[in-house]
């Protein structure tokens, strides 16, 4: 990184950030639909409808 003037440093360094927070963000929310999936289908199989659109969500 020599090479890499300190603006784009911090340019690189801020989207690794960023990208870290967001990597850190889809994580929480993939937990918490596997927690809806595993208790929601069990007690109401007619929730699968639902959860997949919950996953389509998270995806985007």
């Amino acid at each position: 990184m020599n090479n890499i003037s300190k603006d784009n440093k911090d340019i690189m360094l801020s989207a690794v950030n960023y990208d870290g927070l967001t990597l850190k963000y889809a994580s929480k929310r993939l937990k918490t639909v596997k927690d809806i999936i595993t208790t929601a289908i069990p007690n109401n199989p007619g929730a699968l409808y639902f959860i997949e659109r919950v996953i389509v969500e998270v995806g985007h």
